[in-house]
């Protein structure tokens, strides 16, 4: 018989095994060419160098985009 918290843990398992060395699993810079970079926050993209660290690492960045009304509508 499975709980839910069993589910949640083997979840977790996983992604410890599979996804977090995918990202992670380089050394160095030359260790990130290819990985993905995740950026889920709202800050931080306009930091004088991301661009750079983008283009230096080779990593392939994923933005999540959360809320279109600021550029939209930006008297909100």
């Amino acid at each position: 018989m499975s709980h839910a918290g069993d589910t949640g843990q083997r979840l977790w398992r996983l992604a410890l095994r599979g996804f977090l060395p995918m990202m992670f699993g380089g050394r160095g810079v030359r260790g990130l060419k290819g990985r993905l970079y995740l950026n889920v926050g709202h800050t931080g993209l306009d930091r004088p160098g991301h661009t750079q660290w983008i283009a230096r690492t080779g990593v392939r960045p994923i933005y999540f985009v959360h809320d279109l009304i600021p550029l939209t509508h930006p008297e909100f």
